[in-house]
């Protein structure tokens, strides 16, 4: 395995993945944002990924009300 390429939108401050999953027929990769409590998408092209989300969607019910107990886990797209 080597680094082929490292995504760090706002030069990685905020920047808290926990978990990727890919869609299975389209050119977009899934990560859950646990410090932000978000499921954001990427797109990819020619096996390259979009140096910003093109999607962001929050995981919390009620933003305003964060609770530290609040994070988002792992996910699953099939």
């Amino acid at each position: 395995m080597t680094d082929e390429q490292s995504v760090a939108p706002h030069d990685g401050y905020g920047f808290g993945p926990r978990h990727v999953d890919f869609h299975p027929s389209k050119p977009w990769m899934y990560v859950s944002m646990e410090r932000e409590n978000q499921l954001q998408m990427f797109d990819m092209k020619a096996g390259r990924l979009a140096p910003q989300p093109s999607f962001v969607k929050t995981t919390l019910s009620k933003p305003a009300e964060v609770h530290p107990q609040q994070i988002v886990g792992p996910i699953y797209i099939a």
